[in-house]
């Protein structure tokens, strides 16, 4: 399909009438994406997500006694998780609000609520 000097001059034309839009477009999306790029930074700066990283690795980092309990193995080769006796002593031991875990009594309270509703 051939074209003429005249189509081919329409649509130069047509083209060229776009640069300057194609121009602002570009400048929209600078603009747009140093926008976000700011607020990216400021949240990234922002004082409460600095602690909340600070104290997620302090809970990463932190000994996890179940985590470890859960890793034992009794003399069988079985896990410790699946020693009933195990349960019991940990169900003991967490409702008990005089013990060791340091929660008092809102385990037992919540426990209860729960089971008793």
């Amino acid at each position: 399909m051939q074209t003429n000097d005249a189509e081919d001059a329409g649509r130069t034309a047509a083209l060229e009438n776009l640069i300057p839009e194609l121009a602002k477009l570009g400048q929209l999306l600078a603009e747009e994406n140093a926008n976000q790029v700011k607020t990216l930074e400021s949240f990234a700066s922002d004082a409460d997500l600095q602690r909340l990283e600070e104290l997620a690795e302090q809970q990463r980092s932190e000994f996890d006694a179940l985590d470890f309990i859960g890793r034992l193995r009794l003399g069988s080769g079985s896990n410790l998780w699946s020693d009933e006796e195990f349960h019991s002593n940990l169900l003991a031991w967490i409702l008990d609000p005089r013990e060791s875990h340091g929660i008092g009594g809102s385990f037992l309270t919540n426990f209860l609520r729960e089971t008793c509703a």
